[in-house]
């Protein structure tokens, strides 16, 4: 038996985790598909913050001049290419059967099981009793992801030959 302010605690809990570890896994993958950790002469046990750098392709583009057509280069950071996975927690939805017990001054609630036949020496089958239904949104990028993609395309807009 468990009292019910508890168990819902617990759900809240894993749930308020379950988000967190969504935003977590967002910057690891973004981290790890953008972005170049860049040396900057810290010591590893330095508080200074880590400098990054994106992660680059350079595009060759055909450029027009008095001397024919040469090729420019374009340096073009990859998040401006490819699209960004933004995960969200949207929806937990959990079905549970409960007994429900009224106790001093609160509610208990336990887990019923279904009573079988005997069966190898067994009378109790425990079966499943709940059923859980996660949903998860692609979100739109945060303000500061959107502003800095922005200004990494005007930079290779400029870099393009007109």
């Amino acid at each position: 038996m468990m009292n019910l302010t508890e168990f819902i605690f617990a759900i809240q809990q894993a749930v308020d985790q379950a988000a967190h570890m969504a935003a977590m896994k967002n910057l690891e993958n973004f981290a790890e598909s953008f972005l170049s950790r860049v040396a900057n002469g810290a010591s590893p046990d330095s508080s200074e913050e880590e400098l990054y750098e994106p992660k680059s392709v350079t595009l060759i583009y055909p450029k027009e001049t008095s001397q024919g057509i040469i090729e420019h280069q374009v340096i073009t950071p990859l998040l401006s290419l490819a699209p960004i996975s933004n995960l969200q927690l949207q929806e937990i939805s959990l079905n549970v059967d409960l007994l429900i017990l009224e106790g001093d001054d609160d509610l208990t609630i336990g887990f019923p099981k279904l009573t079988t036949a005997p069966h190898d020496g067994n009378t109790e089958t425990i079966q499943p009793n709940a059923k859980m239904t996660i949903k998860l949104n692609a979100t739109n990028h945060p303000d500061g992801l959107s502003a800095v993609i922005e200004g990494y395309d005007k930079s290779i807009r400029a870099q393009i030959p007109h």
